[in-house]
């Protein structure tokens, strides 16, 4: 499987480059490998936040946080959770008695996704808001082994790194056409990607409407 060095060294063939960085951690003092070390968890983190891939998600049941001060007491939230330091998008939240995103045992009608709200605490930390008590969360991830990453995904971060890389490079209305032509490569790798993602889970809402569940 590509390692972060060959993403970059894709991406930079993909400008025309010679792409013979061997280091962006630290970079090994070329101009290619700073621009990559400093483009590539742009790249890798933004095309993580486009969709919820299977490869980066996780489950986590965090402790609730008592807040204290101005803030205790200011919100119409029951309880307040904090936010894994590697999450860089939510999913969902869920009851500790439910199986899945779409099931609800409480509720006559089966698919009635949890409500929260993503804030920042008194502290600067990000933190979670809902009304669940022992919240089981739901996140993408920032999965940094590229062992981990589909063909396909690889594929799109390496173009979209490209996109990143062609100003820096190219520089001018080059860098900018070369840029604007790596995202549309990019977009068809991704929607490929996520494609794939998608089908490597079998989890569906169930609809019911309460009369028929009271039959």
């Amino acid at each position: 499987m590509a390692s972060e060095v060959d993403i970059c060294n894709m991406a930079l063939s993909n400008l025309g480059d010679s792409a013979s960085v061997s280091s962006i951690s630290p970079p090994e003092g070329s101009v290619q490998a700073e621009n990559c070390s400093i483009f590539y968890p742009q790249a890798r983190d933004s095309l993580l936040e486009m969709h919820s891939w299977n490869f980066a998600t996780k489950r986590v049941r965090p402790s609730a946080i008592t807040e204290s001060g101005e803030f205790a007491d200011s919100t119409t939230w029951d309880y307040a959770y904090p936010l894994p330091a590697d999450c860089l998008t939510v999913i969902s939240v869920m009851d500790e008695s439910m199986n899945d995103d779409y099931s609800d045992p409480t509720s006559t009608l089966n698919y009635i996704p949890r409500q929260y709200q993503i804030e920042i605490s008194g502290d600067g930390s990000k933190i979670i808001r809902t009304d669940i008590e022992n919240m089981e969360l739901r996140y993408v991830a920032c999965i940094k082994n590229t062992a981990l990453y589909s063909h396909l995904f690889i594929s799109a971060l390496s173009w979209h790194l490209t996109a990143l890389l062609a100003g820096p490079i190219l520089k001018g209305e080059t860098g900018r056409k070369a840029a604007l032509d790596a995202e549309k490569t990019m977009n068809y790798f991704f929607e490929k990607a996520k494609g794939v993602d998608t089908r490597q889970r079998e989890v569906k809402p169930k609809h019911q409407v309460g009369w028929i569940n009271a039959r």
